[in-house]
């Protein structure tokens, strides 16, 4: 699941995402997307030297 890959990999790209889960880049955006809409992930700093932050506790 991508929550997961975020948890064990906060620093991940997208590239890195579609690498590991064996998904399309479109598919990783689009997911990601609906998890910030959500509010179970949230990007802390800049694009390029960020980490993904995953909201506990959020449903």
């Amino acid at each position: 699941m991508l929550i997961d890959v975020i948890k064990q990999m906060p620093n991940i790209t997208q590239a890195g995402i579609q690498s590991e889960m064996g998904i399309s880049r479109t598919c990783v955006q689009r997911m990601m997307k609906e998890l910030q809409a959500e509010g179970m992930i949230e990007r802390v700093g800049s694009k390029k030297t960020g980490y993904w932050k995953v909201n506990e506790g959020k449903d």
